[in-house]
């Protein structure tokens, strides 16, 4: 995940369920094969826990679906030195099940869009 300010979005677990979620902004510019990361529909029932993004998956809760992207052409500042591949949260199972391995894509940051692909994928972990 890229660092800087957070905001709050709404994570759809793959039995339907929503969840807060903190992300930054430019977590929703990442598009694979013209599939934006959307964040869930809502409305987020009261009194449950934020779906965690970073962390141990076996931690209590809802840990996020995943996928790990790679830089593939210019890598953006700050991102140099072994961190041209980074991972971030797919907030919704519809868009996570239509991106596989190897699509390729976009992710703004700052306002430029920046070449990446798609190198891996982890499920949702609810426990």
């Amino acid at each position: 995940m890229s660092a800087g300010d957070t905001t709050t979005s709404i994570y759809e677990t793959n039995l339907g369920g929503f969840y807060k979620v903190r992300i930054q902004p430019e977590t929703l510019t990442l598009t694979f094969n013209a599939t934006a990361n959307v964040a869930g529909a809502g409305p987020v029932p009261g009194g449950q826990p934020s779906a965690k993004v970073s962390g141990g998956r076996n931690s209590i809760g809802v840990n996020c679906r995943l996928v790990r992207l790679k830089f593939t052409t210019t890598v953006p500042p700050g991102y140099s030195g072994g961190k041209d591949t980074i991972s971030l949260p797919c907030l919704t199972p519809g868009t996570f099940n239509t991106w596989v391995d190897d699509a390729v894509g976009t992710y703004t940051l700052n306002g430029t869009a920046y070449d990446v692909q798609l190198v891996g994928r982890t499920p949702e972990k609810i426990k």
